[in-house]
């Protein structure tokens, strides 16, 4: 899928690659052969609800070279909250996931690679003591990942190719994005496109050190670990896998109603993320555990799950639902830090998103390092570079 967008972009891939196979089913079979692709291209990739996943295969060549390209992975958050005792105040979420370095490997429709990346994440308000998710997280990671599937499959019908070619001849007479995206012609031939996509499948392992902290690092923790992560992608609509999508048939029903889509269709493309991982926890300083009198080294399991799905459209901009939940058990956690409720800790944010960056949210649980539950709601915007 992300070689065969790439194709779309513009780029030269090797005559065997997944993207030739795209290329040759929009440039060829629908007519678009010494036309500019890219309007439609990049209509394509919005279409497709290219998601927040954690695939970087090929990244690089989507972006231009530029002195600010290190920024280019940074995502910040101004935010308001709001917590259920009446605290209020203002502050700032960050994330900034980068390969430093990497190594693809390309065999027919499978990428394989290996990468040294680094990965930070917090939440900093502009006075800690109002911070309600007062946790920074730091590592530096070796992964390997691969993804397979995502291409189109052979096998178009002339039927197919008569329809493409008769639709494509009012699409390329469109001047703008806005235009083509509201167009019936455009309706159907991004979902001709979408349906013979192959379901896609990303696996994701790294060894991992780093650190945790609070804001203000008087509390830290060092973290040596591992974990994987699992993204399936099941683009066509119409597969069986699509249908096993459950959590995605609440906003299926929504988008009906909204008029974001003309019926109910759940999108096997929106399939949640997975990530498990277990690491070894070198408390130091005056964290919570330390604080209950126990300072020792412990093994900690971590599970999280992301989901993200359109259910409306207005103005422009795309509506998404977002769901984050994550967990973390201390394995074979003592009696001192049991009885201290520090061996797990929940967390679960619910938001509302606009594709322009403004979102509301709510949150309740704890991160690691935190004391106590919090129940949170926020306002902000969110801005990428």
């Amino acid at each position: 899928m992300i070689l065969a967008l790439i194709a779309l972009l513009g780029q030269e891939p090797a005559d065997d690659s997944p993207a030739k196979a795209l290329t040759r089913f929009v440039s060829g079979l629908s007519g678009l052969s010494g036309k500019d692709p890219t309007p439609l291209a990049r209509t394509i990739v919005d279409s497709l609800e290219l998601p927040e996943t954690l695939n970087s295969v090929l990244d690089g060549v989507l972006r231009a070279e530029s002195g600010w390209r290190f920024l280019r992975d940074l995502e910040i958050e101004f935010k308001y909250f709001d917590e259920k005792d009446g605290t209020q105040g203002f502050g700032v979420a960050c994330s900034y996931v980068k390969d430093l370095k990497s190594f693809d490997l390309v065999r027919g429709t499978t990428v394989r690679g290996m990468a040294f990346a680094v990965r930070a994440e917090g939440n900093v308000a502009f006075d800690q003591e109002t911070n309600p998710r007062d946790f920074l997280d730091f590592r530096v990671a070796f992964r390997f990942f691969q993804s397979s599937g995502g291409v189109v499959r052979e096998g178009t019908t002339d039927a197919e190719k008569d329809e493409l070619f008769k639709l494509e001849e009012e699409l390329v007479n469109i001047k703008t994005r806005d235009e083509l995206k509201k167009s019936p012609a455009w309706t159907r031939f991004s979902s001709l496109i979408q349906d013979r996509l192959t379901t896609q499948i990303f696996f994701d392992a790294s060894i991992e050190a780093g650190v945790e902290s609070d804001q203000s690092f008087t509390r830290e923790q060092y973290v040596i670990g591992a974990r994987v992560a699992l993204d399936i992608k099941a683009w066509n609509a119409k597969s069986p896998e699509a249908s096993f999508n459950v959590f995605d048939y609440p906003c299926a029903l929504i988008r009906q109603l909204t008029g974001c889509d003309s019926g109910f269709r759940v999108r096997g493309s929106t399939m949640p993320t997975l990530i498990i991982g277990l690491d070894s926890i070198h408390p130091r300083d005056d964290d919570p555990r330390t604080l209950a009198g126990d300072d020792s080294d412990f093994l900690r399991l971590r599970v999280e799950a992301s989901f993200r799905s359109p259910i409306a459209r207005f103005e422009g901009a795309t509506l998404f639902f977002d769901v984050n939940a994550r967990y973390y058990l201390e394995l074979g956690a003592s009696d001192v830090v049991r009885a201290a409720d520090l061996d797990h800790f929940s967390y679960v944010s619910l938001a509302l998103a606009s594709s322009q960056g403004v979102y509301v949210s709510y949150a309740a649980g704890r991160m690691p390092l935190d004391a106590r539950d919090d129940v949170i709601y926020e306002a902000g915007l969110k801005v990428n570079f």
